[in-house]
């Protein structure tokens, strides 16, 4: 098989996905992202005074397809992926966590691959039968044959401006804004379960993050995450108020008076496919017959096995092209 040289922008997992999975195959990949390192919604941070981990992203994933639990079955085989048998107040089944911290997946996906970490992508060209990358220093990237753009869909929506069947797809398309607070206690919380749901106020859920196998803190710490709704209505808030706010509900949900020991407060504009949200037909969109493609959990059905049927399919159809020819 014909060695192809293909960009993908982003280092979520759906650009890992496609990257990981063309490079196994023997296809040379540069892999961009605007972030000092892979991972996107699947980023750990790290507080230093207590040595708390927390997942500032997706907290956990759940499975429902046979074919993305073969891929969970070969994470965990490779130690970086674990069952969690979580307590909530609805059931949760399949569940899987990283292992020691939700980025050691996305770490083991970016293992070979040539990755130009905080590059961020402003244009992209075909010249002469190859596309030619354009970073936000002025430094150009070319002699490639497929680009494979795995960001959100507002973000891809200036590099297809020239093909509008594929503008009217990102058009009806979006992803809800969260916030998400980080809080580290002292002492165990009397709280039975380790994930917690509410259906009104301004958190959607709290994940009891200690609890995840893995994880070595001391520390009861706990992730709680903005609903939707109230996410875009409080966009430009102060990440300050935020963390006030979602810290003082969470308390008086659970009815304690503790002051949390140590927070964090991080807003993400592209977070979760919303309910009942119509996504494109097939797991990927091929924007045009020269090699330029679109991946995300937005096309796949939302969430990390939504990015991972995503970035499977488009790095299976690529590899078809390059064999064909």
């Amino acid at each position: 098989m014909p060695v192809s040289s293909v960009a993908v922008v982003g280092a979520g997992v759906a650009g890992l996905c496609v990257a990981s999975e063309l490079v196994a195959a023997g296809v040379n990949v540069t892999l961009f992202d605007k972030a000092r390192g892979p991972g996107g919604r699947l980023s750990s941070r790290r507080f230093a005074q207590e040595s708390a981990v927390f997942d500032l992203g997706a907290p956990y994933f759940t499975v429902s397809g046979n074919d993305c639990l073969t891929w969970t079955d070969a994470m965990q085989s490779k130690g970086v992926l674990e069952c969690w048998s979580a307590s909530s107040n609805g059931p949760i089944t399949n569940c899987f966590v990283g292992s020691p911290r939700m980025s050691a997946l996305t770490r083991e996906l970016s293992e070979g691959i040539n990755m130009k970490p905080q590059t961020r992508i402003v244009f992209i060209q075909r010249e002469s039968g190859f596309w030619q990358l354009l970073d936000q220093h002025g430094a150009k990237w070319g002699g490639f044959d497929q680009v494979v753009l795995a960001i959100p869909p507002k973000q891809a929506l200036p590099f297809v401006e020239m093909y509008p069947s594929v503008t009217r797809i990102l058009d009806g398309q979006r992803l809800d804004p969260a916030w998400v607070v980080m809080l580290s206690f002292g002492r165990m919380l009397p709280v039975t379960n380790t994930v917690m749901h509410f259906s009104s106020g301004s958190i959607e859920r709290a994940i009891r993050d200690s609890s995840k196998p893995g994880r070595s803190s001391h520390l009861d710490t706990w992730i709680l995450h903005s609903s939707g709704a109230w996410s875009r209505e409080h966009l430009d808030v102060s990440p300050a108020q935020v963390l006030l706010m979602l810290k003082n509900e969470f308390k008086g949900q659970i009815d304690v008076k503790d002051e949390p020991m140590e927070t964090a407060v991080h807003r993400w504009l592209y977070a979760n496919l919303p309910p009942n949200a119509q996504v494109p037909e097939k797991s990927g969109i091929e924007v045009s017959d020269v090699g330029l493609w679109l991946a995300g959990d937005w096309i796949g059905g939302g969430g990390v096995e939504g990015a991972w049927r995503s970035g499977h399919y488009v790095a299976t159809r690529i590899l078809e092209r390059i064999a064909f020819h």
